[in-house]
């Protein structure tokens, strides 16, 4: 990726983020994401933590106030940075959580450094086309690669499938297969990164007039019936091998 590449992408980003609201769906979605992030990682609960495309650090502060990980968060936007090191500060978890500029294109740690790795976000970093060899080389052999994707079959996504379908098979898109889980296990094989297990959930559902705390109860509830049909986010569990 050219410089002017990299120059166009941090511009996006500084302009989303700048405008970034923080509602009651995205406070829902940071704890669900947070709790099903540990529940995946089993009794791996310390260690070195990599959170790659961190925005805010909300999750991450979630994360480490329920485990013993070290946690470094990296985002290539100034003003995701700003707000992510003050959360952190309000948190009194300095000593847990470092905040760093980073580019998932070109992430500045060495070789087998990280026993986990996350990437959260919807359409998170760690799931760009050709990012994934780079991921993996920062990962630790029989280390965890945990990311989020667009479950397109949800009945909210569904309307947009002959879209991205058609960008995908006419530009081959600007992400692999995200479409099916079995696209996306090829897909991260080829570097080595080996689907474990995968969860459905419901993230910044269009109802943004009810409390957060709401929001996690039906998630908790009814959304465990229904994820099959509303859960717009799939959440992948992936091993290094």
């Amino acid at each position: 990726m050219n410089e002017q590449t990299l120059l166009r992408r941090k511009q996006k980003w500084e302009a989303i983020m700048r405008e970034y609201a923080v509602g009651p769906s995205r406070l829902a979605t940071y704890e669900i994401t947070a709790e099903k992030a540990l529940s995946m990682l089993g009794n791996k609960r310390d260690g070195r933590l990599l959170d790659v495309g961190c925005g805010f650090a909300e999750v991450d502060v979630l994360l480490a106030k329920n485990s013993n990980f070290l946690i470094t968060a990296c985002d290539i936007s100034d003003a995701a940075l700003l707000r992510a090191r003050r959360n952190v500060q309000n948190s009194k978890l300095e000593e847990r959580i470092k905040i760093e500029q980073g580019d998932v294109y070109h992430l500045p740690y060495p070789d087998n450094f990280f026993d986990v790795v996350t990437s959260f976000g919807y359409t998170s970093a760690a799931t760009y086309k050709g990012v994934q060899g780079e991921v993996a080389r920062v990962l630790k052999h029989g280390g965890l690669l945990l990311c989020d994707f667009i479950n397109l079959l949800c009945v909210y996504k569904i309307k947009e499938v002959p879209t991205r379908w058609r960008n995908l098979t006419r530009e081959e898109g600007k992400y692999y297969n995200i479409l099916t889980a079995m696209g996306i296990s090829e897909y991260f094989a080829r570097y080595n990164l080996h689907m474990v297990s995968q969860e459905l959930f419901n993230t910044y559902p269009p109802v943004d007039f009810v409390s957060a705390k709401f929001l996690i109860f039906f998630e908790k509830t009814i959304g465990r019936v229904l994820n099959k049909i509303l859960g717009r986010v799939r959440l992948v569990c992936f091993q290094k091998k």
